[in-house]
């Protein structure tokens, strides 16, 4: 089966997740499954085989994750930034507890300070604009997105992708990332068949998705989402 996980370990905390992510990263080590990942934690894919950046409706840059750090691209500047983050709520959490601390020699009340950095979506260049394909080789991938366009029944003007092409190979770990509301998540819906590309198509084993059972495709894939 294709196991997707879609920020399968985003509401757990860092003891859980340790404890997931190391048994995932057994599971990709041992290469006879194939693995799509959905990730906002971009620590958590450094071992995949494959990383995809989709931004603006398609995929901008792949490679492993050595190959798009030493690229110095998108991949490396949404790093970049979310190391910064990580480094800036680190900093907070010692100022509220050293804040905290000192409260409690004091009749006021502790201080709480709170900071947010947005998601780095201006850090991926227009001149990216490209299509990326994963370059698969003469293999039959299992999963294919061709030429896929797509936009939600409810909201046509808001085009989610504009013609992206991805493939995943069997046993190969795909990792896909990207700023927020860039429609990773949505990739897995069409994978699942939840929803189908306006234009373009999902391929599974050389096959177009919307010539198959639906019920059938589903059993072949595990999906872990994210929770609420």
């Amino acid at each position: 089966k294709i196991l997707l996980l879609d920020e399968a370990t985003s509401a757990l905390d860092s003891e859980s997740e340790a404890v997931v992510q190391e048994a995932l990263d057994v599971l990709m080590q041992e290469g006879n499954q194939t693995v799509i990942v959905i990730a906002h934690r971009l620590s958590t894919i450094r071992n995949a085989d494959m990383i995809a950046v989709v931004s603006e409706g398609k995929v901008v840059e792949t490679g492993s994750h050595s190959e798009l750090m030493e690229k110095g691209g998108a991949y490396a500047d949404l790093v970049a930034a979310q190391t910064r983050k990580n480094i800036h709520d680190k900093k907070d959490e010692s100022t509220v507890a050293t804040s905290s601390a000192s409260s409690q020699t004091s009749s006021n009340p502790p201080s709480r300070s709170a900071s947010f950095v947005g998601e780095p979506s201006e850090l991926l260049s227009q001149d990216m604009a490209g299509n990326v394909e994963v370059d698969i080789g003469d293999a039959v991938p299992v999963i294919r997105f061709r030429d896929v366009h797509f936009h939600y029944p409810s909201r046509p003007q808001n085009k989610i992708f504009r013609g992206l092409n991805l493939a995943v190979k069997e046993g190969e770990t795909l990792a896909i990332v990207g700023p927020s509301g860039q429609g990773k998540s949505t990739l897995v819906q069409l994978i699942e068949a939840f929803y189908r590309p306006t234009k373009g198509s999902v391929e599974f084993h050389g096959e177009d998705m919307e010539a198959l059972n639906v019920r059938w495709v589903r059993d072949q894939l595990s999906l872990v989402s994210q929770e609420p």
